[in-house]
């Protein structure tokens, strides 16, 4: 049976109490300046606290997008920002940058990780590495269509969820 989540992108805290509100079932979030959503607040500190408190109010899940391509000294920010949110209760981070899955992997190994769509997934292939490497789930690149969204199901473990976009830019 396929299961549907209603997720939205929360750029700041009355945002994200909307989603809340008109039922979002999840809402991402930019981490600590390394979200591609950089112009929006970054999530850290208490007003990371004001944010899972939002989520608890409303019993969604919340992710924090870490999408950016890093260089080299993004990495001490990322693993503090993935530490906090873990501690804090972020349900996953969200990720595009195929270090960035690896070093959160070694460095908060249960830390749910999902793969961006920034990081163009067009293939069975690509989708099962990700896998293996431990994502949990691979959002889809926007421009596939149906039927190959379908062939990389069937060609994917079924424990690694696939997330697409369904109109435009909304993701499904």
């Amino acid at each position: 049976m396929n299961k549907f989540e209603l997720l939205s992108p929360a750029g700041d805290l009355e945002k994200l109490e909307m989603c809340g509100v008109y039922g979002a079932d999840a809402a991402y979030i930019g981490l600590s300046g390394l979200s591609l959503r950089a112009p929006q607040q970054a999530f850290t500190g208490n007003y990371l606290k004001k944010a899972i408190e939002i989520k608890n109010k409303y019993a969604m899940k919340l992710y924090g997008a870490c999408n950016l391509v890093l260089r080299n000294d993004d990495f001490s920010r990322l693993e503090h920002a993935v530490k906090e949110a873990y501690e804090m209760g972020v349900d996953a981070v969200i990720v595009s940058d195929l270090g960035a899955l690896s070093y959160i992997k070694k460095i908060c190994p249960d830390m749910e990780v999902h793969i961006s769509t920034q990081a163009n997934s067009f293939n069975y292939v690509t989708c099962n590495i990700y896998y293996e490497m431990g994502a949990k789930r691979v959002v889809l690149a926007r421009e596939l269509p149906i039927d190959e969204i379908a062939d990389i199901r069937a060609k994917t473990n079924k424990n690694l969820e696939l997330e697409a976009f369904c109109h435009g830019a909304m993701c499904i």
